[in-house]
């Protein structure tokens, strides 16, 4: 068979963060990915030197910023890059993601908060409400020139506002741009943690968890541990989450027993079921 020339792109993950609170953060953020995929390439940006033997390659950063990864996705080595928040925990493979970039050049999921006042910035009031916008959490690109001119017009916007959420900037320059948006499943960002309560198993069980009270604890833990789910979640969620993956067939093939909503929610839905009885019973009394 006539092999072909085509080298194959170079594909990494990367984070990215400033001051030591979010370093520690990042390592071992490094080390729960790493357990799910031993042999992927992983690199840091940061602000000040380091060694740590869970990245392949520590970049230093040219701007120190509260927003780093604009720089780190546009100085990335990759040809496709999978950036993760330094907040984020991998808990089931997500390499399949470097697949999509075959097709689209840009990959987020959708963000929440869309009413809030953040979705309402100056920057995105010329956007439709329909246009959706992504969480800069979990961005996934590959190397291309529709790319490159985003990333420089994400960091002049930004930069020219100084600080903020870079959330509605990425939205506006999203909307106006050429580039090929493509959006991935809640299961790959999970932030809104609380719907985890309401997840069954015939959904697909969640593969990243987006945590942001994780850096708004005062001590963020011995860098040289992983994440865990433990740290992240209640020891009941931890053991539903746990049985979602179990049953997941996108993980494991075989889907193993079905895992109903969280106990409690199931209960929550009591008074609607009493409500469906009484009204049936009404019509039955009329018919």
């Amino acid at each position: 068979m006539k092999q072909s020339n085509l080298a194959q792109p170079s594909r990494g993950y990367i984070y990215a963060a400033t001051g030591k609170k979010y370093v520690t953060l990042a390592r071992r953020a490094a080390r729960a990915l790493r357990q799910v995929h031993p042999d992927a390439q992983i690199d840091l940006f940061t602000d000040e030197p380091l060694t740590d033997s869970v990245f392949d390659q520590i970049h230093i950063l040219d701007r120190a910023t509260t927003r780093p990864k604009i720089e780190a996705l546009a100085r990335s080595r990759f040809d496709q890059t999978l950036y993760l928040d330094a907040d984020t925990l991998v808990i089931a493979p997500i390499d399949d993601v470097f697949e999509l970039l075959g097709k689209y050049e840009f990959l987020a999921a959708q963000g929440r908060g869309s009413n809030m006042s953040l979705a309402y910035a100056p920057v995105s009031r010329q956007v439709p409400h329909s246009f959706p916008m992504v969480n800069s959490g979990v961005v996934a690109l590959k190397k291309c020139k529709n790319n490159e001119a985003l990333l420089a017009d994400w960091a002049e916007s930004w930069h020219g506002r100084e600080a903020g959420p870079d959330q509605p900037h990425l939205r506006q320059l999203l909307f106006k741009s050429p580039v090929l948006l493509g959006i991935l499943p809640h299961e790959y960002n999970m932030m809104m943690l609380r719907r985890l309560h309401a997840w069954s198993s015939h959904s697909r069980a969640p593969r990243v968890l987006h945590a942001p009270q994780l850096h708004r604890r005062s001590y963020q833990g011995n860098p040289d541990n992983p994440l865990t789910l433990e740290d992240v979640l209640t020891k009941e969620l931890c053991k539903h989450v746990r049985a979602l993956q179990a049953a997941d067939r996108s993980i494991h093939g075989n889907r193993g027993s079905h895992v109903p909503v969280f106990a409690h929610m199931r209960r929550s839905y009591s008074p609607l079921r009493l409500l469906d009885k009484v009204v049936n019973h009404a019509k039955r009394r009329k018919s």
